[in-house]
């Protein structure tokens, strides 16, 4: 589990060439993402995996491809991703949810 106020993490990505990813996997496998500003794909491109029972949540809006390329994927049973978040801001961006 990641989260609370000691762990956070902002950016996915953040500078080029520079890919940045985070995969958080299997039941009872979360992230919480408390912080404001949330970027998946900032200046290097940003790829957040959600699989096999895992939770994304985040508590304010997330952009994914803010200047960069963001990617998600959502996959498996029970796999979720809560939250407001805006796609594709200034650059190509990708949601994929599949198996499911």
């Amino acid at each position: 589990r990641i989260g609370g106020p000691s762990q956070v993490i902002r950016v996915i990505g953040f500078m080029q060439p520079v890919v940045g990813a985070m995969t958080v996997t299997g039941a009872g496998s979360s992230w919480l993402s408390t912080g404001t500003n949330t970027q998946i794909g900032a200046n290097g491109a940003g790829l957040l995996r959600v699989l096999d029972g895992g939770s994304v949540t985040f508590e304010q809006q997330a952009t994914i491809g803010l200047s960069n390329s963001g990617f998600v994927e959502v996959r498996g049973a029970g796999s979720t991703l809560n939250g407001d978040f805006r796609l594709g801001n200034s650059a190509p961006s990708v949601i994929t949810v599949a198996d499911g």
